[in-house]
């Protein structure tokens, strides 16, 4: 008897669309904990551990950097249709399983055990279809496209507000992150007691933060990806006034990361989450289509451009 199988991902997208959500997801989950991990690793030299934490920590790295490869992996063997690159993914996922199944055993707790069931079962899932996508013949797929920004506006003009808008607050906000990690270096204790003054309650949020290298680490961070960000807009208008698609990607990069960052604020179990993350994930797969169709609409004219033959080649055809 064959292993389980199934024609669509999620009911209805092809298959090759599930390789690349759980590939892209995985990667920059992985990615994200392996920052945290670094926070970590940093709080742990400044305050006595034991050796047992030190040894968890190094496994959980080991053990996120593997799965952070093998989802680049199986990125790149459904770009390349080569089923060998997803098979480290498949082993992975089995990991994941028999994991969720030993929490289940080393857990009584009713939240624990309901928690662990649904994940294993979303790991089983995704198992099921990306070994269906290694024995099944792979194709290409075409992304949702539009032909309007807001659909009455160029996809151009899209291009310039996104740029503008975006480029303008990062740069806004890449200046006071640099003021507060500056803050946070020369007066640490300052920098925190100002903030929960101005804040209403940050006493959860601060538990993080106790020591001042994982603060400065995390304003370094955030000061790296805001200031990546701020770049790609201006990539991104450069793009557009000059018609040049490859100058469009990291702007799309951006808003793919910023959808997967929107499904962390999942973990409060709070309903205002849920809806804010449905709202941003909306709008971000939304901006990302229109740039991905304003790159494919570039693509196309300079494709044309480059083919349409000059009076010298006409003239050397017609020599006989």
């Amino acid at each position: 008897m064959g292993l389980l199988s199934v024609e669509k991902f999620l009911c209805c997208f092809p298959l090759e669309t599930g390789g690349y959500v759980c590939g892209f997801f995985s990667a920059i989950s992985s990615g994200i904990a392996l920052i945290g991990n670094l926070f970590i690793f940093f709080s742990g030299i400044f305050s006595t551990q034991t050796a047992g934490w030190w040894t968890i920590l190094i496994l959980n790295t080991i053990f996120l950097c593997i799965l952070c490869y093998a989802s680049v992996r199986l990125i790149y063997g459904t770009k390349n249709s080569n089923p060998d690159q997803m098979k480290l993914y498949l082993i992975f996922s089995l990991v994941s399983v028999i994991f969720a199944f030993i929490q289940i055993i080393l857990n009584s707790g009713w939240g624990t055990i309901v928690g662990a069931i649904i994940w294993a079962l979303i790991v089983l899932y995704f198992f099921v279809f990306i070994q269906f996508v290694i024995v099944k013949e792979l194709r290409i797929i075409e992304m949702w496209t539009v032909k309007k920004f807001l659909c009455c506006f160029k996809l151009s003009t899209g291009g310039y507000v996104l740029s503008i808008l975006n480029g303008v607050s990062n740069f806004i906000s890449s200046i006071i992150l640099a003021f507060a990690l500056c803050f946070a270096i020369f007066n640490y204790q300052k920098f925190i007691d100002t903030i929960q003054e101005i804040t209403v309650d940050l006493s959860s949020f601060w538990k993080i933060f106790e020591s001042q290298m994982a603060l400065i680490i995390t304003l370094t961070v955030v000061f790296v990806l805001t200031s990546y960000s701020f770049y790609a807009s201006i990539l991104l208008y450069q793009g557009t006034k000059n018609k040049n698609a490859q100058k469009l990607k990291p702007f799309m990069r951006i808003l793919a990361v910023g959808t997967i960052v929107a499904f962390f604020h999942l973990l409060q179990f709070d309903l205002n989450a849920v809806m804010s993350v449905a709202l941003n994930t909306i709008i971000n797969v939304y901006l990302f289509v229109c740039i991905y169709s304003f790159y494919l609409q570039i693509k196309k004219e300079n494709e044309l451009i480059f083919n349409i033959p000059t009076k010298k080649d006409a003239i050397q055809k017609s020599l006989p």
